[in-house]
């Protein structure tokens, strides 16, 4: 599985159980990214899709469970941590700002590969940066 997560500066992911922020054209890249495949996601992280885009969406609690290889799970509130072995690849979305959080990225970047670096310009942020990693 391929699991798609948003980040601050600080490596945060939530506050006060809410989003730090969220961009329309991060999810565009995701869709792109999933190709014919489903994006796969918690209901928490459809609410932010549109109801055309929800349609190219597998919506389910166990989402990560449920991946397979090659399956794009956007992550926003659930832990990777226990599946972290089944893990092939990260996309990283960095917000290139340093946001409120209480809640940080659960597994480290140790062992893990840069394999691209790719500045975009977002809807709500200037700059996005999405990093890709493998083993």
């Amino acid at each position: 599985m391929i699991a798609a997560i948003c980040l601050d500066d600080r490596n945060g992911t939530l506050f006060n159980g809410r989003r730090q922020s969220m961009d329309r054209e991060v999810r565009r890249v995701l869709l792109e990214l999933a190709g014919e495949k489903p994006l796969r996601v918690s209901p928490y992280t459809a609410g932010q899709f549109s109801q055309e885009e929800r349609s190219r969406l597998a919506v389910s609690q166990q989402f990560l469970e449920d991946a397979g290889p090659g399956d794009i799970c956007f992550v926003e509130e659930t832990p990777l941590a226990p599946l972290e072995g089944q893990l092939e690849q990260l996309v990283l979305f960095r917000w290139n700002r340093h946001y409120p959080s209480d809640r940080t990225l659960d597994i480290s970047l140790d062992g893990w590969n840069k394999i691209s670096t790719q500045d975009f310009a977002g809807h709500s942020h200037p700059n996005i940066t999405m990093e890709v990693y493998t083993r």
